[in-house]
Protein backbone atom coordinates (compact mmCIF):
# COMPACT_ATOMS: atom_id res chain seq x y z
CA UNK A 1 0.00 0.00 0.00
CA UNK A 2 1.74 3.36 -1.02
CA UNK A 3 1.93 6.40 1.67
CA UNK A 4 0.89 9.37 0.53
CA UNK A 5 1.72 11.52 4.17
CA UNK A 6 2.23 15.02 2.55
CA UNK A 7 5.80 16.29 4.44
CA UNK A 8 5.61 18.60 7.49
CA UNK A 9 6.03 22.05 7.55
CA UNK A 10 9.28 21.73 8.98
CA UNK A 11 10.68 19.53 6.33
CA UNK A 12 10.07 22.70 3.51
CA UNK A 13 11.45 25.37 6.15
CA UNK A 14 14.40 23.31 6.22
CA UNK A 15 15.03 23.25 2.60
CA UNK A 16 15.20 26.67 2.15
CA UNK A 17 16.93 27.22 5.41
CA UNK A 18 19.51 25.11 3.82
CA UNK A 19 19.15 26.89 0.51
CA UNK A 20 19.84 30.64 1.91
CA UNK A 21 22.93 28.76 4.13
CA UNK A 22 24.70 28.05 1.01
CA UNK A 23 23.67 31.24 -0.85
CA UNK A 24 25.40 33.00 1.65
CA UNK A 25 28.24 30.63 2.16
CA UNK A 26 28.64 31.04 -2.30
CA UNK A 27 28.38 34.76 -1.83
CA UNK A 28 30.74 35.24 0.87
CA UNK A 29 33.23 32.80 -0.94
CA UNK A 30 32.78 35.01 -4.25
CA UNK A 31 33.08 38.04 -2.17
CA UNK A 32 36.74 36.54 -0.60
CA UNK A 33 37.55 35.88 -3.96
CA UNK A 34 36.56 39.45 -5.56
CA UNK A 35 33.87 37.99 -8.44
CA UNK A 36 31.39 39.90 -6.41
CA UNK A 37 32.69 43.06 -7.48
CA UNK A 38 32.08 41.96 -11.12
CA UNK A 39 28.42 41.40 -10.32
CA UNK A 40 28.18 44.77 -8.44
CA UNK A 41 29.36 46.40 -10.74
CA UNK A 42 26.82 45.26 -13.45
CA UNK A 43 24.38 45.59 -11.51
CA UNK A 44 25.31 49.31 -10.81
CA UNK A 45 25.07 49.52 -14.57
CA UNK A 46 21.67 48.25 -15.15
CA UNK A 47 20.54 50.67 -12.22
CA UNK A 48 22.25 53.67 -12.44
CA UNK A 49 20.30 55.29 -15.29
CA UNK A 50 17.02 54.70 -13.66
CA UNK A 51 17.66 56.28 -10.47
CA UNK A 52 19.66 58.86 -12.71
CA UNK A 53 16.51 59.35 -14.65
CA UNK A 54 14.50 59.28 -11.78
CA UNK A 55 16.60 62.21 -10.13
CA UNK A 56 16.29 64.26 -13.64
CA UNK A 57 12.40 64.17 -14.14
CA UNK A 58 12.13 65.04 -9.98
CA UNK A 59 14.25 67.86 -10.46
CA UNK A 60 12.31 68.82 -13.89
CA UNK A 61 8.73 68.15 -11.74
CA UNK A 62 9.66 70.25 -8.88
CA UNK A 63 11.40 73.24 -11.67
CA UNK A 64 7.72 73.50 -13.18
CA UNK A 65 6.27 73.38 -9.86
CA UNK A 66 8.80 76.19 -8.58
CA UNK A 67 8.08 78.03 -12.08
CA UNK A 68 4.27 77.62 -11.83
CA UNK A 69 4.33 78.92 -8.18
CA UNK A 70 6.24 81.79 -9.51
CA UNK A 71 4.09 82.75 -12.33
CA UNK A 72 1.02 82.70 -10.16
CA UNK A 73 2.66 85.39 -8.09
CA UNK A 74 4.21 87.10 -11.00
CA UNK A 75 0.60 87.39 -12.37
CA UNK A 76 -0.96 88.45 -9.03
CA UNK A 77 2.19 91.42 -8.84
CA UNK A 78 1.45 92.20 -12.44
CA UNK A 79 -2.47 92.64 -11.92
CA UNK A 80 -1.62 94.63 -8.63
CA UNK A 81 0.81 96.64 -10.82
CA UNK A 82 -1.55 97.13 -13.46
CA UNK A 83 -4.22 99.30 -11.40
CA UNK A 84 -1.45 100.73 -9.46
CA UNK A 85 -0.76 102.17 -13.02
CA UNK A 86 -4.49 102.63 -13.74
CA UNK A 87 -4.58 104.83 -10.85
CA UNK A 88 -1.54 106.70 -11.83
CA UNK A 89 -2.15 107.57 -14.75
CA UNK A 90 -5.28 108.74 -14.11
CA UNK A 91 -4.09 110.91 -11.26
CA UNK A 92 -1.32 112.55 -13.71
CA UNK A 93 -4.07 113.33 -15.94
CA UNK A 94 -5.82 115.30 -13.33
CA UNK A 95 -2.41 116.85 -12.98
CA UNK A 96 -1.19 117.52 -16.33
CA UNK A 97 -4.47 119.30 -16.46
CA UNK A 98 -4.59 121.20 -13.91
CA UNK A 99 -0.87 122.23 -14.78
CA UNK A 100 -2.27 123.29 -18.25
CA UNK A 101 -5.36 125.47 -16.64
CA UNK A 102 -2.53 127.53 -14.31
CA UNK A 103 -0.30 128.35 -17.60
CA UNK A 104 -3.30 129.41 -19.05
CA UNK A 105 -3.96 131.92 -15.83
CA UNK A 106 -0.50 132.36 -15.78
CA UNK A 107 -0.68 134.21 -19.40
CA UNK A 108 -3.80 135.88 -18.94
CA UNK A 109 -2.11 137.31 -15.87
CA UNK A 110 1.13 138.33 -17.42
CA UNK A 111 -0.64 140.07 -20.52
CA UNK A 112 -2.89 142.03 -17.92
CA UNK A 113 0.40 142.89 -16.24
CA UNK A 114 1.67 144.17 -19.35
CA UNK A 115 -1.64 145.93 -20.79
CA UNK A 116 -2.60 147.69 -17.77
CA UNK A 117 -4.84 149.91 -19.94
CA UNK A 118 -7.10 146.57 -20.43
CA UNK A 119 -10.10 145.09 -17.71
CA UNK A 120 -10.76 141.95 -18.51
CA UNK A 121 -13.14 138.66 -17.17
CA UNK A 122 -11.69 135.49 -18.14
CA UNK A 123 -13.90 132.86 -19.30
CA UNK A 124 -14.12 128.89 -20.79
CA UNK A 125 -15.57 127.77 -23.51
CA UNK A 126 -18.24 125.62 -23.47
CA UNK A 127 -19.16 124.91 -26.54
CA UNK A 128 -18.82 125.64 -30.21
CA UNK A 129 -21.88 126.96 -33.11
CA UNK A 130 -21.41 126.35 -36.93
CA UNK A 131 -25.07 127.13 -38.21
CA UNK A 132 -25.91 127.73 -42.06
CA UNK A 133 -28.19 129.75 -43.67
CA UNK A 134 -28.90 130.49 -47.72
CA UNK A 135 -26.63 133.39 -47.03
CA UNK A 136 -23.33 132.91 -45.22
CA UNK A 137 -22.14 130.31 -42.74
CA UNK A 138 -22.07 131.26 -39.00
CA UNK A 139 -19.66 130.29 -36.94
CA UNK A 140 -19.16 131.03 -33.02
CA UNK A 141 -18.28 130.18 -29.16
CA UNK A 142 -20.09 129.76 -26.16
CA UNK A 143 -18.55 130.83 -23.02
CA UNK A 144 -19.33 130.71 -19.31
CA UNK A 145 -19.23 134.04 -18.50
CA UNK A 146 -22.10 136.35 -18.91
CA UNK A 147 -24.22 139.76 -17.32
CA UNK A 148 -23.25 138.12 -13.95
CA UNK A 149 -19.70 138.92 -14.79
CA UNK A 150 -20.35 142.17 -16.21
CA UNK A 151 -20.09 141.12 -19.81
CA UNK A 152 -22.39 143.15 -22.53
CA UNK A 153 -22.76 142.54 -26.48
CA UNK A 154 -19.85 144.41 -28.73
CA UNK A 155 -16.98 143.34 -26.21
CA UNK A 156 -13.88 142.63 -27.78
CA UNK A 157 -12.69 138.67 -27.14
CA UNK A 158 -9.06 138.17 -26.84
CA UNK A 159 -6.36 135.61 -26.03
CA UNK A 160 -2.83 137.00 -25.01
CA UNK A 161 -1.59 135.79 -28.90
CA UNK A 162 -4.59 137.98 -30.76
CA UNK A 163 -7.95 138.93 -31.55
CA UNK A 164 -10.28 136.13 -31.30
CA UNK A 165 -13.56 137.91 -31.86
CA UNK A 166 -17.02 140.27 -30.11
CA UNK A 167 -19.22 139.20 -27.44
CA UNK A 168 -22.68 139.10 -30.28
CA UNK A 169 -25.38 138.10 -27.07
CA UNK A 170 -25.35 137.49 -23.30
CA UNK A 171 -27.43 135.79 -20.63
CA UNK A 172 -27.18 135.42 -17.02
CA UNK A 173 -23.92 133.10 -17.02
CA UNK A 174 -23.30 132.48 -20.63
CA UNK A 175 -22.07 134.34 -24.15
CA UNK A 176 -22.05 134.05 -27.68
CA UNK A 177 -18.89 134.96 -29.00
CA UNK A 178 -19.11 136.09 -32.82
CA UNK A 179 -15.62 134.69 -34.28
CA UNK A 180 -13.18 137.13 -36.86
CA UNK A 181 -13.82 134.07 -39.15
CA UNK A 182 -18.10 134.59 -39.50
CA UNK A 183 -18.82 136.15 -42.65
CA UNK A 184 -20.88 138.33 -40.44
CA UNK A 185 -17.01 139.62 -39.12
CA UNK A 186 -15.92 142.74 -39.72
CA UNK A 187 -13.13 144.96 -37.52
CA UNK A 188 -11.11 148.02 -38.12
CA UNK A 189 -7.70 147.15 -38.84
CA UNK A 190 -4.19 148.55 -39.43
CA UNK A 191 -0.83 147.08 -41.01
CA UNK A 192 2.05 147.68 -38.30
CA UNK A 193 4.92 148.05 -40.94
CA UNK A 194 2.71 150.06 -43.84
CA UNK A 195 0.31 151.67 -41.79
CA UNK A 196 -2.18 150.70 -44.46
CA UNK A 197 -5.37 151.09 -42.82
CA UNK A 198 -8.91 148.80 -44.04
CA UNK A 199 -10.83 146.36 -42.95
CA UNK A 200 -10.69 142.43 -42.04
CA UNK A 201 -13.53 140.15 -42.76
CA UNK A 202 -14.46 136.39 -42.41
CA UNK A 203 -14.52 134.55 -46.01
CA UNK A 204 -16.17 131.30 -46.34
CA UNK A 205 -13.84 128.62 -45.92
CA UNK A 206 -12.85 129.88 -42.74
CA UNK A 207 -10.38 132.40 -43.11
CA UNK A 208 -9.72 136.10 -43.18
CA UNK A 209 -9.12 139.03 -45.71
CA UNK A 210 -8.12 142.70 -45.51
CA UNK A 211 -10.42 144.76 -48.04
CA UNK A 212 -10.61 148.28 -49.42
CA UNK A 213 -6.68 148.40 -50.29
CA UNK A 214 -5.10 149.04 -53.35
CA UNK A 215 -2.72 147.25 -55.20
CA UNK A 216 -0.44 150.78 -54.83
CA UNK A 217 -0.01 150.53 -51.11
CA UNK A 218 2.83 149.79 -49.91
CA UNK A 219 2.05 146.49 -48.31
CA UNK A 220 4.65 144.51 -46.86
CA UNK A 221 4.93 140.74 -47.20
CA UNK A 222 4.08 138.72 -43.75
CA UNK A 223 3.34 141.84 -41.62
CA UNK A 224 0.91 141.42 -38.81
CA UNK A 225 -2.22 143.30 -39.10
CA UNK A 226 -3.63 144.67 -35.60
CA UNK A 227 -6.88 146.37 -34.79
CA UNK A 228 -7.50 149.95 -35.41
CA UNK A 229 -9.23 152.62 -33.29
CA UNK A 230 -11.12 153.63 -35.93
CA UNK A 231 -14.84 153.86 -35.10
CA UNK A 232 -13.70 153.33 -31.23
CA UNK A 233 -15.31 150.19 -30.63
CA UNK A 234 -11.34 148.08 -30.28
CA UNK A 235 -8.40 149.60 -29.06
CA UNK A 236 -5.96 149.85 -31.40
CA UNK A 237 -2.80 147.09 -30.80
CA UNK A 238 -4.54 143.57 -30.65
CA UNK A 239 -2.90 141.16 -33.48
CA UNK A 240 -5.28 139.83 -35.82
CA UNK A 241 -2.60 138.04 -38.20
CA UNK A 242 -0.15 138.07 -40.52
CA UNK A 243 -0.05 139.10 -44.79
CA UNK A 244 0.14 135.50 -46.74
CA UNK A 245 -0.10 136.73 -49.90
CA UNK A 246 -2.48 140.08 -52.08
CA UNK A 247 -5.32 138.55 -54.50
CA UNK A 248 -6.90 140.65 -57.08
CA UNK A 249 -10.72 141.91 -55.90
CA UNK A 250 -13.16 140.80 -58.03
CA UNK A 251 -14.67 143.40 -60.73
CA UNK A 252 -12.30 146.47 -59.02
CA UNK A 253 -9.31 147.60 -59.90
CA UNK A 254 -8.36 146.69 -55.65
CA UNK A 255 -6.93 144.16 -53.93
CA UNK A 256 -7.42 141.92 -50.69
CA UNK A 257 -4.67 140.89 -48.50
CA UNK A 258 -5.32 137.28 -47.19
CA UNK A 259 -4.66 136.94 -43.67
CA UNK A 260 -3.26 134.04 -41.63
CA UNK A 261 -5.00 134.51 -38.05
CA UNK A 262 -3.19 134.90 -35.26
CA UNK A 263 -5.22 132.65 -33.04
CA UNK A 264 -5.65 128.93 -33.60
CA UNK A 265 -9.57 129.03 -33.54
CA UNK A 266 -9.56 125.20 -33.71
CA UNK A 267 -7.71 124.91 -29.93
CA UNK A 268 -9.55 127.52 -27.98
CA UNK A 269 -9.88 126.46 -24.60
CA UNK A 270 -10.55 130.26 -22.74
CA UNK A 271 -10.39 133.03 -23.34
CA UNK A 272 -10.34 136.98 -22.09
CA UNK A 273 -13.54 139.41 -22.67
CA UNK A 274 -12.17 142.96 -22.55
CA UNK A 275 -14.61 144.37 -20.18
CA UNK A 276 -13.13 147.93 -20.51
CA UNK A 277 -10.33 149.81 -22.33
CA UNK A 278 -8.15 152.93 -23.20
CA UNK A 279 -8.26 153.97 -26.80
CA UNK A 280 -4.75 155.23 -27.17
CA UNK A 281 -4.55 159.18 -28.62
CA UNK A 282 -7.63 160.68 -26.63
CA UNK A 283 -8.19 158.43 -22.96
CA UNK A 284 -11.46 157.84 -23.99
CA UNK A 285 -12.72 154.28 -22.39
CA UNK A 286 -14.89 151.33 -24.51
CA UNK A 287 -16.06 148.26 -23.90
CA UNK A 288 -19.19 148.50 -22.91
CA UNK A 289 -21.99 148.00 -25.40
CA UNK A 290 -25.91 146.93 -25.43
CA UNK A 291 -26.95 144.43 -22.91
CA UNK A 292 -28.39 142.25 -25.33
CA UNK A 293 -30.15 139.06 -23.67
CA UNK A 294 -30.66 137.08 -26.42
CA UNK A 295 -29.90 133.06 -25.41
CA UNK A 296 -26.86 132.06 -27.08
Amino acid sequence: MRDTTRPGIFGDLGVRLLILVLASLLLFAMQRSGQFQGIRAVLTRVVSPVQWRMMVETSRFADSLGEARRNRAALAEAGTLAAANEILSAENAVLREALAENERLREQLAYGTANPRFTFQGAHVIGRVLGFDPQDAQESLIIDAGRNRGLAVGMPVITPVGLVGRVSTVTDRTARVLLLLDQRSSVSALLQNSRVSGQIEGVAGGGLEMVFITAADPIIPSELAITSRLGGTLPQGIPIGQVRELVPASGTSGVRAAIEPAVDFRRLESVMVLTGFELEGNGANGGSGDNGSDPP
